[in-house]
């Protein structure tokens, strides 16, 4: 799955509307939030995969800190990934502007496993950028 300028732009605003939601929320809310509006469902209905494996994995790991069960309900969209990943924006400039640079192979070790499955690199979502890069 490529990402198109206008594309990463949304995906830009996507995640921080998803932070934002998180930090006023919080953890618990958030994902009764995501549970009740079948916001993954709807996401993967309108071919937005990205999106809709962001949120299982923001889910999936805000559920793993605060040890509560996984939703069986996102069962179907665990067995998924994206193509590419998704790297921070620091990251992915890095690697282009020195592509002997290991950055991008730091960032992958220290990702949160909950993203890295969707090969999503997130270190920490509370406060991150992100790019895709091939």
């Amino acid at each position: 799955m490529e990402l198109s300028n206008s594309t990463f732009d949304d995906f830009e605003v996507f995640k921080s509307n998803i932070k934002h939601e998180i930090k006023e929320l919080g953890d618990y809310q958030f994902i009764i939030k995501v549970y009740l509006e079948e916001r993954v469902e709807n996401y993967w209905k309108s071919f937005k995969r990205a999106e809709a494996l962001y949120l299982v994995a923001t889910v999936d790991y805000l559920s793993r800190i605060n040890d509560l069960p996984l939703a069986n309900r996102y069962d179907e969209y665990r067995s998924f990934k994206l193509e590419d990943f998704l790297l921070p924006k620091d990251v992915a400039i890095d690697s282009i502007i020195h592509p002997n640079s290991n950055t991008k192979e730091a960032a992958i070790e220290n990702a949160i496993p909950e993203f890295l499955k969707y090969n999503i690199v997130e270190v920490n979502l509370r406060d991150a950028c992100w790019f895709q890069i091939k």
